[in-house]
């Protein structure tokens, strides 16, 4: 290649610029844009971003001036809007406040304004007589006379005005048409204005169905074209607040909530919305005041009854907890005493109260404390799920139990919640599945404080329904809590498969629960969840008596045991909640039986209870009594009626000689005898006509009367009454079906034997010593006691031996006296409609009479013959009311006036003859009907 020879001068001018440090600093030099092309671009720019920023000036200052404009609007529309509406409802207001609170209508807030307009003009003009020539006549002949000579004289008048003036005449009818074109024309206007202004209904439908939709925005939009033609429309104000609240916008939902409330102060819905928005603005006051309201308008509205618990919850809890901290501030006892008053349970905060107090929150504090300190020292991969310093709520435990204040702290500080959170973790542990090695890692000491824990929750809602609905609320302990009873229902249903769950834990779940159904959230659901209600049943069968178990272990069942049947017993309370026992039916009669079997023991006494409570219940079910007929049930039902004799046997009579009667065994025995009589109410039951003869019932009950004292006898007037109730029962048996082998006639010699007989007498001699001379009025359970004593009197007082028992015991006069006393308690009124027992026992009473009557024995003459008692006997067929009893004080006197005339002549002149007559009378129509 040929090289090209540079000159010399041009290489020198060169090397010099390459070296020239000036020359390298121009930007036209370095980069071939010159520095004038560069300031040019640099005040472009700087054009750009002064447009940028004035624009966003201008932008803001119409932004500001929009925002201006809307709240003028707002603010005339709102002045406008109030104006109207106290023009409008200042004469409601003023009439309400003239009239009586009776005169509440419409129509006599009309009449009473006008009867006001009448008397004023009557009082201006009754003494002016310048205006009597101003009189008109009213009457209707008058008046047509009138109106025909005013009729001729406009014909005349008019005729000889057309005739004088054609011209204007003829103008005038022109102008007439004209006016009456233009008339039509306005009202053809008017009606279209009016149909406009009905569009009101139109702008409610799109805004509620944008509100579905939830186009807020446009729904207030909507709502506020139709309260432009409805200002004073209450669903559409009402609407406008909801769209507020949605929205968040709680000033303008409190407006509108008070514009609805102040046409229609009673809207619930208004006063629900308003409490919701001072509710997020923290005005607890106002809120709980609008809550209250709303709930004693709408009481059985369960929306308003859960929002009300929150609100006014929140408002107590907020007083609650600026008393405490008051207390708990002061320095001095008088200034605790000033400040220490609980304004819900009235109740001073004592010195001992507020130590324990202090006591409790320091203890929350320090735990918090520690377990910050050990979650933070320990890796991540070793971190225990029960924190060792939780051991803390088993100390906090007792002051809960006891101590209302430190219930309500522990509320409101937030500590619950804490605590509810603690638990969802170490309850999510506790049902992940685990191998035997993890289980061994597991310690007692973690298993007691999840029990500890468990066990504050309990206390926190005992007696405490403000907790109880707080706890609720926390969804995922809840969800928690009914996920642990669905492991324990797996666990129970197959007994082969362990359950991760410790015993004491599930005692302190079960616990929980039983004491969390003062709320009726928390039973709501319980009874909405199988899971738990299967659990429930189940829990029923568990067995801890054998010996073999641990102490510990025996303990945790028998505690699991009794809360369970605690829980069933409680909510078949409820007729609603006891449908969902009754539709398990057989299942349910078959654990029940079970578990009553494997809990008559002596060391299950309370549990006994629960359970004979919870059985009472369900027999009261239509459904339960139909289930325990039917084929499948069968053998439980003997086993059941078997067992619960034996309950009402030894819980009553014991096992020793003298009777000893304790208040508990009282109350097993009552309910065992109530469960009998309701599975034997139908007189085709099975039960009734079989099961007991075969159980030998008449045996228990004999031994029950045998047992009656006096020293007991208070006590026991229910367990004798049910036990002479189902004596009755066996009446319609025994002369009901045939007697095959002979055993019913047995029975019967049984039943109507002078032992028998004896000791009944002795019971009611036993209820006269004690009542008798008594002024108070004598309770209903006595009455129903002789009243069923007697009804098995009267059944066999057709035998010859049961009448010479009584007339050896020299009853007529005695029974002639019950009378006298039950019509001097005037016990004969029927509130509900239904026979009283004291009716009851005076029928059953006078039965016997008439059959001692039947002897004519010269032994009862006197006590027949005499005047009193037949003046007892026509003031209780005055005073009865229609029924068995009064028919049966009728037929007695008829029989003594048949065969007595002095008896006949005394009961004529007690004028009983003529109320004997109607009784007949109304005998024999009843009958012919």
């Amino acid at each position: 290649m040929k090289k090209v020879a540079i000159p010399q001068d041009d290489r020198k001018t060169k090397d010099t610029t390459a070296m020239d440090p000036m020359k390298m600093l121009e930007m036209g030099h370095r980069s071939g844009v010159s520095q004038t092309e560069v300031d040019d671009f640099a005040d472009r720019m700087d054009l750009e971003e002064i447009e940028r920023q004035e624009q966003l000036i201008r932008e803001a200052k119409r932004r500001k001036r929009e925002e201006e404009r809307q709240l003028k609007a707002k603010r005339e529309e709102h002045d406008a809007w109030w104006h109207k509406a106290e023009l409008r409802f200042s004469l409601r207001d003023a009439e309400g406040e003239d009239e009586e609170a009776s005169d509440s209508t419409p129509r006599t807030k009309s009449a009473h304004w006008a009867n006001r307009v009448l008397a004023a003009y009557k009082a201006r003009d009754a003494n002016d007589y310048s205006l009597w020539d101003q009189w008109e006549p009213e009457d209707p002949v008058s008046l047509q006379e009138q109106a025909e000579r005013e009729a001729e004289l406009d014909k005349l008048r008019n005729r000889e005005f057309e005739n004088n003036n054609p011209g204007f005449c003829n103008q005038f009818k022109k102008d007439m048409e004209e006016r009456q074109r233009s008339q039509e024309e306005k009202a053809r206007t008017a009606e279209r204005e009016w149909l406009e202004d009905l569009t009101w209904e139109g702008h409610l439908f799109e805004g509620n169905r944008s509100y579905k939709k939830k186009q807020y925005k446009d729904a207030i939009k909507s709502y506020m074209q139709a309260l432009a033609s409805a200002p004073f429309n209450v669903a559409v104000l009402a609407n406008l607040a909801q769209c507020f609240l949605r929205m968040d916008q709680l000033d303008d939902c409190v407006e509108f909530c008070s514009r609805a409330l102040y046409i229609d102060a009673d809207h619930v819905k208004a006063l629900s919305r308003r409490a919701t928005a001072w509710h997020k603005q923290k005005k607890w006051k106002q809120a709980a005041a609008d809550m209250r309201k709303a709930l004693a308008l709408d009481a059985e509205n369960a929306d308003v009854l859960e929002q009300h618990s929150i609100i006014v919850g929140d408002y107590e809890d907020s007083v609650i907890d600026s008393e405490v901290d008051s207390v708990l501030a002061a320095k001095d006892q008088q200034q605790q005493r000033r400040s220490g008053v609980d304004s819900f349970t009235g109740s001073p905060l004592s010195a001992s109260t507020g130590e324990e107090l202090r006591f409790s929150l320091e203890l929350l504090k320090k735990m918090d404390e520690q377990t910050t300190l050990l979650d933070s020292s320990e890796p991540a991969d070793q971190k225990r799920r029960v924190s060792d310093a939780w051991v803390a709520y088993d100390l906090l435990l007792p002051f809960l139990e006891r101590n209302e204040h430190v219930r309500a702290k522990f509320r409101t500080s937030g500590e619950m919640n804490k605590l509810c959170d603690r638990l969802v973790a170490v309850m999510g542990d506790l049902e992940a599945p685990q191998t035997a090695a993890e289980a061994s890692v597991r310690h007692r000491d973690e298993e007691l404080i999840i029990s500890a824990m468990l066990n504050c929750a309990t206390a926190a809602v005992a007696d405490t329904p403000r907790n109880q609905v707080v706890l609720f609320r926390h969804v995922a302990f809840r969800v928690k809590l009914m996920e642990a009873f669905s492991a324990l229902n797996a666990a129970f249903g197959a007994p082969s498969q362990a359950t991760n769950v410790p015993w004491i834990v599930q005692a302190s779940l079960v616990r929980f629960l039983e004491e969390a159904l003062g709320s009726k959230s928390w039973r709501s659901a319980v009874i909405a969840s199988d899971e738990v209600m299967t659990a429930l049943l189940a829990i029923l069968r568990i067995n801890f008596d054998d010996r073999s178990m641990a102490s510990d272990e025996r303990a945790a069942k028998a505690s699991l045991v009794l809360a369970g049947s605690g829980i069933c017993f409680t909510l078949s309370s409820e007729a609603s909640d006891l449908q969902a026992f009754a539709s398990r039916g057989v299942d349910c009669l078959a654990t029940i039986a079970q578990a009553l079997e494997a809990h008559s023991g002596a060391g299950s006494a309370a549990s006994l209870r629960n359970l004979l409570g919870f059985m009472t219940n369900l027999s009261t079910s239509s459904a339960i009594r139909t289930a325990i007929e039917g084929a499948p049930c069968q053998e439980a039902r003997r086993k059941l009626v078997q067992i619960l004799l034996q309950i009402a046997q030894d819980a009553y009579c014991g096992s020793h000689s003298e009777p000893t009667v304790s208040p508990r065994d009282v109350v097993c025995s009552e309910r065992a005898l109530g469960v009998l009589l309701n599975l034997s109410f139908a007189e085709t039951s099975q039960l009734r006509r079989s099961d007991l003869l075969k159980s030998s019932a008449v045996e228990t009950i004999e031994r029950i009367l045998a047992y009656a004292s006096p020293a007991s006898f208070t006590d026991s007037i229910l367990v004798l009454s049910r036990a002479a109730s189902l004596l009755c029962r066996l009446h319609v048996v025994l002369h009901g079906q045939s007697d095959v082998d002979g055993s019913h006639a047995t029975i019967c010699s049984r039943l109507s034997s002078v032992e028998v007989l004896s000791k009944l007498f002795e019971i009611c001699q036993q209820a006269n010593a004690c009542f008798s001379g008594k002024a108070a009025a004598i309770p209903e359970e006595l009455w129903q006691l002789c009243a069923q004593i007697w009804c098995h009197v009267g059944w066999c007082a057709h035998l010859l031996h049961v009448r010479a028992f009584l007339r050896q015991k020299q009853v007529v006069p005695l029974l002639l006296q019950v009378i006298a006393l039950a019509n001097a308690q005037k016990a004969y009124r029927r509130p509900s409609g239904n026979t009283t027992a004291c009716e009851r026992l005076v029928g059953n009473v006078v039965k016997v009479l008439i059959a001692m009557q039947t002897d004519r024995d010269a032994a009862d003459a006197p006590a027949f013959r005499a005047q009193r008692n037949i003046a007892v006997l026509v003031s209780s067929l005055q005073t009865l009311a229609d029924g068995l009893a009064r028919k049966n004080v009728a037929i007695l006197l008829a029989k003594l006036c048949q065969f007595d005339p002095k008896a006949k002549d005394a009961v004529r002149e007690l004028r009983g003859i003529e109320m004997m007559l109607s009784i007949s009378q109304s005998m024999k129509q009843a009958v012919a009907f």
